[in-house]
């Protein structure tokens, strides 16, 4: 009988995504301003979702709603992936209409 679905835990079953969640994590809070996490801690992102481990790890409030649920980082040759998708609906009208229904300011136009 073929399968309809394949349903497998990623994350340290397939795959040792551990570097790549540990570097993201710093590199978001760098960007951010805020004081990179010790080897231990950064253990306890593994598992968790990211948004929880920033909130529980960092005392971050999870207010900021569009912040909240992606913490990502484009790197150079990279714009085309999700973060360069993000950042184009983001800037969009949409996004910027969302931003401001949340009661955030809304970015300016980058070519002006």
């Amino acid at each position: 009988m073929p399968y309809k679905a394949l349903i497998f835990d990623f994350d340290g079953t397939v795959s040792d995504s551990s570097e790549g969640i540990f570097a993201s994590a710093n590199t978001a809070l760098a960007e951010m301003g805020w004081p990179l996490l010790d080897m231990p801690t950064l253990r306890k992102f593994l598992g968790p979702p990211l948004q929880q481990s920033f909130m529980d790890e960092c005392g971050m409030s999870g207010e900021y709603p569009l912040s909240v649920n992606y913490y990502g980082v484009i790197r150079k040759g990279e714009e085309a992936g999700p973060g360069g998708l993000f950042l184009d609906w983001i800037r969009s009208e949409e996004g910027q209409a969302c931003v401001k229904q949340a009661g955030y300011i809304e970015l300016g136009n980058p070519a002006e």
